[in-house]
């Protein structure tokens, strides 16, 4: 019997199997990059993009709080709206104090730059690293973004944390990755520092950005339509009351989340009740299950210290006080540790040495019990690196220099707004007005900016690109976009926050829920201190750069299963 054509239709198929597997993986990989990231809109970000005027949406964006989410909600409703108003309620924030810098460009103090505070941020004078989602889209407004972030003192590095759990370096920067050199950029400062940079910057955008100070207490539905929301209701200072009329609503309101409040009420309201039963999408579920919440029980302290200049270079810092922002960050492995701690350097030539943790593992309360605290981690969990010592030491010899603060982190939300049961067709919502991340994995920041340059894409894409008003299902159509956008942030920490005992669950959960995940998620941090390819997934995953899904394909799932298999059969060893 003569085989050569069966085998020379099996050598054919081989390779086009293998090409055809290929071009379905680089397929699906764009689609997921798409739909879950904003990497693909970065590039029609900006003013070379923004709406002719005979193409704007008429009217006013009325945005609803003026910190970092509603700032990039201006930034963005400028290139699309013919106005748009900020409503803030601290006024100092819109002086000259709100939008100055606190150090100049060598990291000296500017005296008198430091009157205020914000009362209604938490962690507002707290160390940042904002991601490279954010650097890349501000370059794409602002040009010379680079010297601006220098002139405040602030830095610009690669971005990498030095995270270490199991006892390994993971979520490395992947530097193999990037041959050319053009590995990951990010910039690092205080949440302070980067409110007043970003005010400064957005406000001299365009003079279509207007502010007004007063509280919004709540929405007027148009009786016509109370599907449309006509206007919101302000508080000014004085007391006085004032309605505002507005094409679009944008909540900007941070943790206390007023929007949700809002909606409800109006949809609660008996007056109204049976008018928006018509409206009510199949698998909207109820009022009462729309917000998730749990509670993380964590506590933290920080010790601040001022280095003098004579002093930085006997810092035993690998890479130099110059070279390395963020020293050191020791992440617990879950469900076995609980100790949390990290070093990095701020504007004004400032170090922070920081203490948490999930539940109430022992903290430092001053600096004589630093030393003690060090040594019994070194005792009881995965000994940090031996320069940390020397370094510690180093620092503590400044101790007429040092700033402690104390504080605890708030329960962590997401509102499902694209389940909802009543959505206004020009009603959104951005930021942690929507989603409440763990502050800990330091990705609070960058949702605001995903929030906004997807709403950009949005606007940007038909119908809404040829539209002069806001055509209806607008805000449900943006909430179940947005939701892929941010959804990761929340699948991808509550598993691993749900690792630990102390952790207070979501009603109606149990941290069994997520043992399944968590789990998953643990060897995956495990497995990333050992393994270049799965840490620079992880990486990507983590801090935006690709989607979600990357860490579930064939390939990564194969080396996943094997390393499970190795360490059950001895061959690993924790």
């Amino acid at each position: 019997m003569d085989y050569s054509p069966h085998l020379a239709a099996t050598a054919l198929a081989l390779p086009a199997t293998f090409i055809a597997w290929r071009l379905l993986g680089s397929f699906l990989d764009k689609s997921f990059t798409r739909k879950f990231t904003v990497l693909h809109d970065l590039d029609k970000l900006g003013p070379a993009h923004a709406r002719p005027d005979e193409k704007r949406i008429r009217g006013t964006v009325v945005i609803c709080g003026g910190s970092i989410a509603g700032l990039w909600s201006a930034l963005v409703a400028a290139d699309h709206f013919e106005n748009v108003l900020i409503i803030e309620p601290e006024a100092w924030v819109f002086t000259e104090e709100g939008k100055s810098n606190t150090y100049d460009r060598n990291g000296v103090y500017i005296e008198d730059s430091r009157e205020h505070a914000r009362s209604r941020v938490a962690q507002y004078n707290a160390h940042h690293a904002f991601q490279p989602i954010a650097l890349e889209a501000l370059r794409k407004y602002f040009p010379s973004i680079d010297d601006e972030i220098r002139r405040t003192n602030g830095i610009i590095s690669d971005y990498e944390v030095n995270c270490h759990c199991h006892g390994r370096h993971f979520m490395a920067l992947p530097r193999q990755e990037f041959p050319d050199g053009k590995q990951p950029k990010c910039f690092f400062m205080s949440r302070e520092l980067y409110e007043r940079l970003l005010r400064r910057l957005v406000l001299n955008y365009s003079d279509r950005i207007r502010i007004k100070i007063g509280t919004v207490t709540n929405l007027d539905a148009d009786p016509a339509d109370l599907m449309t929301i006509s206007s919101v209701s302000v508080r000014l200072p004085d007391g006085d009351m004032e309605d505002i009329p507005a094409t679009l609503v944008i909540d900007c309101t941070g943790g206390t989340q007023a929007g949700f409040k809002w909606l409800r009420r109006i949809a609660t309201d008996p007056m109204n009740s049976e008018g928006l039963q018509r409206y009510t999408p199949s698998g909207a579920i109820p009022w009462d299950d729309l917000r998730l919440a749990y509670n993380t029980a964590q506590k933290y302290i920080r010790f601040r210290w001022h280095i003098p200049e004579e002093a930085r270079g006997r810092l035993p810092i690998p890479g130099g006080y110059n070279n390395v922002p963020w020293m050191y960050t020791y992440f617990p492995v879950p469900g076995k540790e609980q100790k949390l701690f990290m070093f990095s350097r701020i504007e004004g030539h400032r170090i922070d040495m920081s203490f948490g943790g999930w539940g109430e593992p022992p903290l430092p309360t001053d600096l004589s019990e630093i030393p003690d605290w060090f040594r019994d981690l070194g005792k009881d969990h995965h000994k940090p690196p031996d320069w940390v010592y020397p370094f510690v030491e180093s620092l503590m010899e400044q101790k007429d220099k040092v700033e402690i603060a104390t504080g605890r982190y708030p329960s962590l939300s997401w509102i499902r707004y694209e389940k909802a049961p009543y959505v206004p067709h020009n009603f959104i919502a951005i930021g942690d007005s929507v989603l409440q991340p763990n502050p800990t994995y330091g990705q609070g920041c960058s949702k605001a900016t995903i929030g906004a340059v997807a709403l950009d894409a949005m606007l940007k894409t038909l119908p809404f690109a040829e539209s002069t008003k806001i055509p209806p299902n607008f805000g449900r159509d943006f909430f179940i976009m947005h939701a892929d956008k941010i959804q990761g942030v929340w699948d991808g920490t509550k598993p691993t926050d749900y690792q630990f005992p102390t952790t207070i669950p979501s009603k109606g959960e149990k941290l069994s829920d997520e043992w399944l995940m968590g789990g998953l998620g643990n060897i995956v941090m495990e497995l990333a201190g050992l393994d270049k390819e799965v840490d620079a997934v992880l990486y990507k995953v983590r801090f935006f750069m690709a989607p979600q899904t990357a860490l579930m394909t064939p390939y990564m799932m194969s080396k996943i299963l094997l390393f499970q298999l190795r360490k059950k059969l001895g061959f690993i060893r924790s």
